[in-house]
């Protein structure tokens, strides 16, 4: 777990300045974060 959480904090940290296309414009690691989680359940 403390491997996976240092892995979500690099990619934060790598992927600040980034923002996915959109009238919201969230963080891209968001979607990173996101698509980790749903491969994790399969």
């Amino acid at each position: 777990m403390l491997r996976l959480t240092e892995a979500y904090d690099f990619a934060a940290r790598v992927h600040r300045d980034q923002r996915k296309a959109g009238a919201l414009a969230e963080p891209y690691v968001n979607h990173v974060i996101d698509v980790a989680a749903w491969v994790a359940l399969v």
